[in-house]
């Protein structure tokens, strides 16, 4: 009987102590994301694992403490942390994927009635799928996109005009009204006015039609002229193109306006991502257009390997799904002019 109690003990306390190596490498690691994602000069309590703060700032206000100790104090971060934590790892995209995950070591098990090759065949398009909807790989997809046409640092010389491409446009309280641009509609915008008052003034020629006619009465073009209106661009300065449903219309309704108006050297202001697809749009119209791509919202600058952690690049998450799902938009849309 004693034996088994000093057993019972001796094993309490490994457990205790190993118990004890988790927490310590729980407060290492949730000190570190506190201070990469907020910047602040954090740590956790090792016992009772509650956010303190240095304890230099501890000295500050005596009056606050930790829950089991007295020379540091508990913040209120430790809110702000879990939540952050929580919903990385509540994250659908990271649920979705080790959910199929789960599904398909369930299939390898079973693949002596489903087939090696079936069971093969889908492991790959799951590792792939994966792999496009981690950081590094939704990276990997905009670099080649953006590569060709890095941000300019200035306005370009001798520009005769401006071309903005539209973008998206969201429905706003009124439906008689203009709606309300879309993130990237916004960026355009803002870019061509920026190119516009840095040096002579040039026309802007606006381009986008209205997408969807039963939502809205009027076009993205006439939402994106009010806006660069506001902006302070003067409205004689602004052209309409209003008629374009897709990239291929915006360069062939816009292409006839540049060559009525004789205008040879035009800035092309989109997305950084679509600048490839508008580009080789533009390139196949008539004309003698000299074309300077000018891209906006650049998405694959810096590499996600260039953090302090590294692993994180490759842990498949919701807004890296979204840049791979504009990626392969933008491929499948040259890959459909190129077979037209």
């Amino acid at each position: 009987m004693a034996r088994r109690a000093a057993t019972a003990r001796s094993w309490a306390g490994t457990g205790w102590r190993m118990g004890g190596c988790v927490r310590r490498w729980a407060a290492g690691w949730a000190s570190e994301y506190l201070g990469r994602r907020y910047r602040i000069d954090c740590r956790l309590c090792f016992d009772c694992l509650s956010i303190v703060q240095s304890i230099r700032d501890a000295a500050r206000s005596p009056g606050m403490r930790c829950r089991c100790r007295n020379n540091v104090f508990a913040l209120t971060l430790q809110g702000i942390a879990m939540r952050s934590i929580v919903s990385d790892l509540i994250d659908p995209v990271l649920l979705l994927t080790l959910l199929g995950l789960f599904l398909l070591l369930a299939l390898w098990r079973r693949r002596a009635q489903t087939g090696s090759g079936s069971v093969l065949f889908m492991t790959l398009i799951y590792l792939l799928t994966a792999f496009a909807c981690t950081p590094y790989g939704a990276h990997l997809l905009l670099r080649e996109l953006e590569r060709p046409f890095p941000p300019l640092a200035s306005r370009p010389d001798d520009l005769d005009a401006v071309v903005v491409l539209g973008g998206a446009l969201n429905a706003g309280p009124d439906p008689k009204t203009l709606g309300e641009l879309g993130a990237d509609s916004l960026r355009r915008c803002v870019y061509a006015a920026q190119l516009y008052h840095d040096g002579t003034r040039i026309p802007i020629v606006v381009s986008g039609g209205n997408l969807d006619p039963d939502r809205f009465e009027f076009s993205i073009a006439e939402a994106m002229r009010e806006f660069l209106i506001d902006l302070g661009v003067p409205e004689e300065n602004i052209v309409l193109e209003d008629r374009s449903k897709n990239t291929m219309e915006n360069a062939t309704f816009t292409a006839r306006i540049l060559q009525e108006r004789k205008l040879r050297r035009v800035a092309l202001v989109t997305d950084g991502s679509h600048l490839k697809r508008a580009e080789r749009c533009f390139r196949l119209q008539p004309g003698d257009v000299d074309l300077v791509p000018c891209g906006t919202h650049y998405r694959a600058i810096r590499s996600p390997l260039d953090r302090r952690h590294r692993w994180q690049a490759f842990i498949p998450c919701t807004w890296a799904a979204d840049h791979c799902r504009a990626a392969i938009h933008e491929f499948a849309g040259m890959a459909w002019y190129a077979w037209q």
